[in-house]
């Protein structure tokens, strides 16, 4: 058997395998399938999301807020879980309070949420709960659930465009990789709290947010559509977060804005 045939028989069982674990009952749990895949490919594979989101999606480019927002990320990093991944964020220009995050690092964060955050710890909790999300890499076990056999044909065969083009189709529809569930918003949440205490912040700016998102529903549904499509609704995370942000001892030495911040949010639209 030549080189080229065993490589197609390697990718066919390895893709069978994984199928076979995937669909291997109603009840089966798939939260240990993302451990097959390297760091390496998930990096990859969120590297190409991100060209592909970006390449028909309006971005902010404002050196100075970006650099800012990219070296608040990678001091957050450092209290996650699992730092194998470098962070970088992105701001799409657009006016709805939005956020999300691809596998590997990559945060987007909507020009609407910062415009609508009044102290830099909103947008500290923001951006800690889409590491939390990469940390716990919920965006890979949700493509790796929806897409196995993109991975096995990856591994062996190269990687497919295709398979990223129906990701980025499919964002914001009901079967999107956002759509992490209940129970891994509730953690994000959890420890978004706690990365953001950790690092002198008043984690209390996350209430803030969430209030500004009931407002939003109330009087202007359309700039949180995109938000609901992918959290649950604020009063289901409040009750998760209060009883965390309580445990801690919260002091005004917490830092909730900075000169800085307000200047640069400011030159937003600039």
């Amino acid at each position: 058997m030549n080189i080229k045939k065993s490589l197609m028989l390697y990718a066919f069982l390895t893709l069978a395998a994984i199928l076979t674990l995937s669909c291997a009952g109603t009840k089966q749990d798939t939260s240990s399938l993302p451990g097959f895949v390297p760091v390496s490919e998930e990096i990859f594979m969120g590297t190409e999301l991100s060209k592909e989101y970006n390449t028909n999606t309006p971005l902010v480019n404002n050196e100075p807020l970006l650099q800012y927002l990219n070296d608040l990320a990678d001091s957050l990093s450092r209290y996650a879980e699992v730092q194998s991944f470098d962070c970088k964020v992105y701001v799409v220009d657009m006016p709805d309070l939005n956020h999300f995050s691809f596998p590997g690092g990559h945060i987007y964060i909507y020009r609407g949420l910062i415009e609508a955050s009044q102290n830099l710890n909103e947008i500290v909790f923001v951006i800690s709960h889409e590491i939390a999300h990469i940390s716990a890499r919920d965006g890979l076990e949700r493509i790796y659930s929806m897409y196995p056999y993109a991975f096995a044909a990856q591994s062996v065969l190269g990687y497919n465009p295709e398979i990223t083009t129906q990701i980025i189709e499919k964002l914001f529809s009901n079967e999107s990789i956002l759509n992490y569930g209940r129970e891994s918003e509730l953690s994000a949440d959890e420890k978004a709290i706690e990365y953001t205490f950790r690092a002198n912040y008043n984690p209390k700016g996350i209430i803030k947010n969430l209030e500004n998102i009931n407002t939003a529903i109330l009087n202007s549904p359309s700039l949180v559509s995109l938000m609901l499509k992918t959290h649950p609704l604020p009063e289901r995370r409040l009750s998760n977060i209060n009883q965390d942000i309580d445990r801690l001892v919260i002091t005004s030495t917490l830092v909730e804005n900075t000169p800085e911040f307000t200047t640069l949010k400011s030159t937003l639209s600039e």
